[in-house]
């Protein structure tokens, strides 16, 4: 079961299973400290593979540092996914963005 619970810096952040999926303080400083360790790393790449969502600020922190470049997230768990999605992103916009870009609108 996900659970929405708040971080000391009143953040909304998830929990499964008990466990916090990220820093139950700060979820952007700790995005922020793992980008700087691996920014050496992907900086030259177009294509940015994460495994796992998580509560998603280490995707939305990388996609802010990187805008140009193409984020793959892969999560295995549907439930993980909604529960995000229902925080952070307007999935009808979304999915009316992919429709527009299959039929070849801009």
């Amino acid at each position: 079961m996900i659970e929405i619970e708040t971080s000391k810096t009143g953040l909304p952040i998830l929990k499964s299973e008990g466990r916090f999926l990220n820093s139950s303080y700060d979820p952007v400083a700790e995005a922020q400290v793992w980008l700087q360790s691996i920014s050496d790393k992907v900086k030259d790449f177009e294509f940015i593979f994460l495994l796992g969502i998580g509560s998603s600020y280490h995707c939305m922190t990388i996609q802010k540092k990187y805008p140009n470049k193409h984020i793959l997230v892969i999560e295995n768990d549907k439930q993980l996914i909604e529960k995000t999605a229902e925080l952070f992103f307007d999935l009808k916009k979304i999915k009316k963005g992919l429709v527009q870009r299959l039929k070849g609108k801009n």
